[in-house]
């Protein structure tokens, strides 16, 4: 009686997890008794289908098990840290522009000071660094945008962008340069909804202050290498 459910079953297209789930027998006797039942291409096609989108639906569950973990990860993490008293708040900018900062070379002398990255929450802190250790003010540095060729259409969303999470006006955002690339297409970090360009801030005449941070960097790195 079982094996002409199961068969019937079979035949009607279904799956070996559907058939198990009113069949009560080891899925080893299923393949036994399944395996000379011929099916004709739609029950095949229904099979191939219902697999897929169990597939899709294991993986979908991996994807929101994944995004919870990261998400209570980040957020315990980020508990532990307390606000910063102004000499960590000088390191922990002097090693922000260490790493993404300008920096004079034997062939590149009077290299003012650049950073550039597609955080805003990067470049508000570094601005913000500027303010507090080196004095700049606004109106001592400009910012310079650049997007892909490809998303140039996207320019006037890009500078709302900008615009909004520096808190800055769209006039200060006229300068706008294009890139050109031959990536691969899966490797393309300019393709997605989230994508608004880079952008530069740059001091002005502030070579002095570029080398100053040198020093800077260079009496704090002394310590540990």
């Amino acid at each position: 009686m079982l094996r002409k459910q199961a068969v019937k079953m079979r035949k009607r297209g279904q799956t070996y997890s559907e058939i198990l789930s009113v069949v009560p027998v080891a899925k080893s006797t299923l393949s036994l008794w399944l395996r000379d039942c011929g099916l004709a291409e739609p029950q095949k096609q229904r099979i191939t289908r219902a697999r897929r989108e169990a597939s899709l639906r294991g993986a979908a569950a991996k994807k929101r098990q994944r995004e919870v973990k990261q998400a209570y990860i980040i957020e315990t993490a980020s508990k532990e840290m307390t606000r910063l008293n102004k000499r960590e708040f000088f390191l922990f900018g002097l090693a922000l522009y260490w790493g993404e900062g300008s920096k004079e070379k034997s062939y590149r002398v009077s290299e003012p000071m650049k950073l550039s990255n597609m955080d805003p929450r990067l470049l508000r802190i570094y601005v913000q660094w500027l303010h507090e250790f080196l004095h700049v003010t606004p109106e001592d540095y400009y910012f310079e945008l650049y997007l892909h060729e490809s998303r140039a259409k996207d320019v006037g969303f890009a500078r709302m962008y900008w615009a909004r999470e520096m808190h800055c006006s769209l006039n200060d955002l006229k300068r706008v340069y294009y890139k050109r690339g031959n990536i691969a297409p899966k490797k393309q970090s300019h393709t997605g909804a989230d994508y608004h360009g880079l952008l530069r801030v740059c001091v002005r005449s502030s070579t002095d202050l570029n080398r100053r941070v040198e020093g800077w960097i260079k009496g704090a790195a002394s310590y540990y290498t």
